[in-house]
């Protein structure tokens, strides 16, 4: 018989993860959650198509929004059988997770030295930093342009990795002040016709100014629906308010904003949702899409965001003299 060779890596890192309940999956082709229909738990199983090689590498990058102990690891069982292996079946494998309260979700999925999946980017500072330490190794960082359909990501996009993360000094877990991060990047990024850049905002930054007009706000996130996930990138204008409307509306915005934060939404059920953290608040000044907010975060409905109420922004116009020291 021949010799199976069998090596699997977990690499579980703490990151920015939607709080439902399972995670958005950003590699539903290879990885799905299941349900134990006796015990009720949820596990994950990875399934790939046997190269008949003999020798079998997976490494498996996860997230999960919470602290781990240092006894709460991911548990990676080989499912098919080794004489199955030799017959050609499919390697599948299943993970239970340490916890079931919040599911870790798949951030990079690498089988044989071949990169199935990476989750997409985001820029929002509690995507990549909880208070002053980097969640994510810079070397699990990739961004990824020019794409708008994240179930095929990687075909003809321009992909860089990322050098350094610099979040905001003043940012804090579960607020909207200071939740901005700049990330450099490895290589420069040639603008094409579907690769454009946004202007950081010129005019005056007095948010009163603004009140009533409309942004634009693109994602993958959690949409209207239902769907933890979009393939193809959605976008939604939403009305700037002003604070003390923001504030009236429910108590709980006191905890969220600051004077560098803004409130925008329809209030209708639909606007950016788990999964959206980072996207940009752009409007068209002088015919130019210039940046004035970064999706921070909202209030909170059975265990995701309540599009019934305003969504919070940091106001990147509050940050761009820091923006511009930090790019120097």
């Amino acid at each position: 018989m021949r010799t199976i060779y069998v090596i699997a890596i977990v690499i579980v890192s703490l990151k920015c993860a939607n709080l439902q309940f399972p995670p958005a999956n950003p590699c539903p082709n290879l990885f799905q959650y299941i349900r134990d229909s006796t015990s009720g738990i949820i596990y994950g199983r990875l399934e790939f198509p046997n190269d008949c090689s003999g020798y079998y590498v997976l490494t498996v990058n996860m997230s999960v929004a919470t602290i781990l102990a240092n006894n709460q690891n991911i548990d990676l069982r080989l499912k098919t059988a080794i004489d199955e292996l030799t017959e050609g079946r499919d390697v599948i494998y299943d993970i239970y997770f340490p916890v079931q309260s919040i599911l870790p979700k798949p951030t990079r999925i690498e089988f044989n030295n071949r990169v199935y999946c990476i989750g997409p980017p985001e820029q929002a500072a509690h995507c990549v930093h909880y208070v002053n330490s980097l969640l994510v190794p810079i070397q699990n960082l990739l961004i990824v342009l020019g794409k708008i359909n994240i179930r095929d990501w990687a075909n003809n996009a321009v992909i860089r990795d990322v050098q350094s993360s610099t979040p905001h000094p003043d940012y804090r877990e579960q607020k909207g002040d200071g939740d901005i991060a700049i990330l450099k990047l490895n290589k420069t990024v040639v603008f094409e016709t579907h690769i454009q850049p946004l202007c950081l905002w010129q005019q005056n930054d007095d948010l009163n100014a603004i009140v009533g007009d409309n942004g634009t706000v693109a994602g993958w996130g959690r949409d209207e629906t239902g769907n933890n996930v979009v393939y193809e990138a959605k976008k939604i204008d939403l009305p700037i308010v002003d604070q003390v409307t923001c504030l009236r509306s429910d108590p709980g915005f006191r905890l969220l904003t600051s004077k560098r934060t803004f409130c925008a939404g329809n209030l209708d059920g639909s606007g950016p949702c788990s999964g959206d953290s980072g996207a940009g608040f752009v409007m068209k000044i002088n015919g130019r899409w210039t940046l004035r907010g970064v999706v921070s975060t909202a209030l909170r409905n059975t265990g995701t965001c309540d599009l019934t109420k305003y969504t919070v922004f940091a106001d990147a116009a509050k940050f761009r003299d820091w923006i511009r020291n930090a790019l120097t």
